[in-house]
């Protein structure tokens, strides 16, 4: 039976900072099997009996993974086959703040996140002030009522990834000017 390598490209992509392991599977020949890479491996990854594995330090997408399979008949069968792997960054929240609403008054502020991989979905975990909800990643409506609430803002990405972050936002109120008009001379 001819030697293969039954793994397909692209590999599974992995995250800066998490533990990667990804075996390939060898398919025909004679076991045990032998393996070798031609190419450098992402920065935090190695290569050893069929597994590439470790915790990747770069983010990024490397496609000069050539990897060779070698089986045990005389003599030797083997199959090559080329490899690509995207390491994506680490998912965080980069909004550091929001602004306060003010009672009455339209409210839109969008959640920022960086790294991961596409698509995000957010969610609120606690309680966003009377008259804001969130959409998207967008919280929005008009607040209702004067005070501050504090809640924990969360993103998934779309490997799995998730990231939070403690947010806050303060209601006011509306400025009135109680000076009478015309405005004395």
């Amino acid at each position: 039976v001819p030697l293969m390598i039954a793994t397909t490209s692209p590999l599974p992509a992995g995250t800066t900072g998490a533990p990667y392991s990804q075996t390939l599977s060898p398919a025909g020949g004679l076991a045990p099997y032998s393996w070798s890479i031609t190419g450098t491996p992402p920065a935090g990854l190695n290569f050893a009996n069929g597994t590439l594995s470790g915790t990747p330090s770069a983010a990024g997408t490397f496609s000069n993974l050539s990897i060779q399979v070698f089986d045990s008949s005389t003599p030797p069968q083997n199959f090559q086959r080329n490899f690509s792997l995207t390491i994506n960054a680490a998912l965080t929240i980069t909004t550091s703040s929001l602004p306060p609403g003010v009672t009455g008054t339209a409210y839109s502020q969008t959640l920022v996140s960086a790294g991961g991989a596409a698509p995000y979905t957010w969610s609120i975990v606690g309680s966003l002030p009377p008259g804001l909800m969130l959409n998207g990643a967008t919280i929005t409506g008009t607040p209702n009522a004067v005070g501050s609430a504090s809640f924990t803002v969360k993103v998934t990405d779309g490997s799995g990834q998730t990231a939070q972050k403690d947010l806050s936002i303060s209601v006011l109120t509306p400025l009135i000017i109680t000076t009478s008009s015309p405005l004395p001379s």
